[in-house]
C-alpha cells in the first residue's frame, strides 16, 4: 500500500516536470537562447525521366547564363557539360528519389549592385538536363522555400519559389478525409447490405467505423510523410508517436466494445486527452530544437505500402472487435481490404 502511494507520488511529480519544462520550452527566454532555424531551399521534380545521378546548381553572370561556375553539386556528374565542382561550400546539398535540397538557403554571391541568376542541370539515364535560368532569391535566415521543377520538352523547367509550407497540404488533408470517408462509408453499406445485415449491424458498425477513423486517417499521413527522405525528426517522431496513440486507442475499446452506441460515441472525449497531451511532451524531449531534414528514409511508394498495409490491418481488427462477434476477422479483413483499395484507387487517380 505505502508502495503504490509512493509510486503514484512520484508518477504525478514526474508529470508535473515535464509539464513545467514544456511550458518553460514556449517562454521567449527559452527561444532566445535556441538557436536560430536552418535556412532550407527544396528544389521539387515532377516526373522525371529516371532517377537522379548528379545535381549541379550553377552561378550565372548575367540572365543569359554565358558564362557559369557550379556554386552548389552533389553526386558525381560525368557527362559532357558538366562544370567543376566547388573548391569550398559550406552547404549541404542533397538529392534522394524526386527531391533536392540546400541546407543553408540558395545563396549565390554576387555584387551588391547586380542581380544573381542561377541555373540546375541534372544528369539521369547517362545525360544532362539543363533548366531555365533564374533570378535568385533573398536569403532570409530560417527561410524555407519550394522551387517546384518540371520535366518539359527534354529540359527542366523551374517554377518561380514558392513558401514550402503554403495551405495546399492543410487543404490536401481534410479534402482526403471527406473523399475517404465517403467512399469507405458506401463500401460498408453496401456490404450490410448485401450480407443481409444491414438491419442488425448498420447503426454499430458506422459507431466503428467513425470512431477507428479518429486514428487511422491521421496514420497514413503520419506514417507516410515521417518516413520519407527530409523528413523533420518531429515528423518522424510523430508518426512513432501516431503508432503509440492507434495501438493503445485499440486497446482502450477493447474494455469498451460491450457498451452501448452513446458510450463508445463519448468515450474518445476522455480517451484523447490522455493519449495526446502527454504524446507532446514526448514529442517535445525527443525532437525539441532539430530543425533540419534527415536525408534518410524510404521512397514515397514504399511509406505509403507501410501506412496502408497497417492501416488495414488494424482497421479489420477494430472492426471485428467491436461488432461483438456478428462479424468475423475474414470478414472485416476483406471489408478493410476494399475500403483501402477503393479510397487509395480513387485518390491516385485524382491527385497524382
Amino acid at each position: 500500500m505505502v508502495f503504490g502511494h509512493s509510486l503514484r507520488r512520484f508518477g504525478r511529480q514526474t508529470l508535473i516536470g515535464l509539464l513545467l519544462v514544456f511550458a518553460l520550452s514556449l517562454t521567449s527566454a527559452a527561444q532566445a537562447n535556441s538557436g536560430p532555424p536552418e535556412t532550407l531551399t527544396w528544389f521539387d521534380f515532377e516526373a522525371m525521366p529516371g532517377p537522379i545521378e548528379a545535381a549541379q546548381i550553377l552561378a550565372c553572370d548575367t540572365e543569359a547564363c554565358d558564362s557559369a561556375y557550379a556554386q552548389f553539386d552533389t553526386g558525381t556528374c560525368t557527362v559532357s557539360g558538366c562544370l567543376a565542382p566547388p573548391q569550398d561550400s559550406f552547404k549541404t546539398f542533397t538529392c534522394r528519389d524526386q527531391t533536392c535540397l540546400i541546407v543553408g538557403g540558395l545563396y549565390i554571391p554576387t555584387e551588391s549592385d547586380r542581380t544573381a541568376w542561377f541555373r540546375l542541370q541534372v544528369q539521369s539515364q547517362g545525360r544532362l538536363w539543363a533548366s531555365n535560368v533564374l533570378e535568385a532569391p533573398m536569403v532570409e535566415v530560417g527561410s524555407r522555400d519550394r522551387f517546384p521543377v518540371r520535366w518539359v520538352d527534354d529540359a527542366l523547367e523551374i517554377q518561380p519559389a514558392e513558401s514550402a509550407y503554403g495551405n495546399t497540404a492543410g487543404m490536401l488533408f481534410w479534402l482526403g478525409l471527406a473523399l475517404t470517408i465517403a467512399l469507405e462509408a458506401s463500401v460498408v453499406a453496401l456490404m450490410l447490405r448485401r450480407q443481409g445485415l444491414w438491419s442488425q449491424l448498420w447503426r454499430r458498425t458506422f459507431v466503428s467505423f467513425g470512431l477507428m477513423h479518429l486514428v487511422t486517417y491521421p496514420m497514413v499521413w503520419t506514417l507516410t510523410n515521417g518516413f520519407q527522405p527530409f523528413s523533420f525528426v518531429v515528423d518522424r517522431v510523430f508518426a512513432q508517436i501516431w503508432l503509440a496513440i492507434a495501438l493503445i486507442y485499440g486497446v482502450f475499446f477493447y474494455f469498451l466494445r460491450q457498451g452501448r452506441s452513446r458510450r463508445l460515441l463519448l468515450a474518445p472525449a476522455v480517451i484523447f486527452p490522455l493519449l495526446f497531451f502527454p504524446s507532446l511532451i514526448v514529442l517535445f524531449l525527443f525532437s525539441y530544437g532539430r530543425s533540419t531534414p534527415l536525408t534518410t528514409g524510404l521512397s514515397y511508394g514504399m511509406a505509403l505500402a507501410i501506412a496502408e498495409v497497417a492501416v488495414t490491418v488494424y482497421e479489420a481488427i477494430f472492426l471485428a472487435m467491436l461488432s461483438r462477434g456478428k462479424l468475423s476477422l475474414t470478414t472485416t479483413g476483406l471489408l478493410s481490404l476494399v475500403m483501402n483499395g477503393t479510397s487509395w484507387a480513387v485518390g491516385f487517380w485524382l491527385f497524382r
